[in-house]
């Protein structure tokens, strides 16, 4: 199967189920995030994730050529720490961990297993 119809099944796949996961998690979203594989999300109760519209995660081992070591994972540690996400963002195996604020811009790019905090 071509990888491109591979992925949107996917997506089309995924995305609804992670949807409702954001939500239970208290993940504010603005407009739809697409989602390949499912992702870790963990958040201070006196904290916020926000992402926006039009980003892509990709969390699945075999979903990224580079292959992903880990899934997708988004995480608050204290009271008011703060992740956003702007529009169009694209993750592979990606980690945030976030203690006080990170904010990722419009259309940031972030190849196989970066990751990204603001504490050691």
């Amino acid at each position: 199967m071509d990888a491109i119809i591979k992925n949107k099944l996917l997506y089309a796949i995924y995305s609804p189920i992670v949807w409702v996961k954001l939500r239970l998690n208290g993940v504010i979203t603005v407009g739809k995030s697409f989602w390949i594989g499912l992702p870790y999300i963990s958040r201070h109760k006196k904290s916020t994730i926000q992402i926006n519209g039009r980003c892509r995660f990709s969390g699945k081992q075999t979903s990224n050529p580079l292959g992903n070591n880990h899934k997708c994972m988004i995480s608050t540690l204290r009271e008011n720490a703060k992740v956003e996400i702007a529009n169009g963002c694209g993750f592979s195996g990606i980690t945030i961990s976030c203690a006080n604020s990170i904010k990722l811009y419009h259309n940031v790019r972030c190849g196989a297993n970066v990751s990204i905090m603001d504490h050691d």
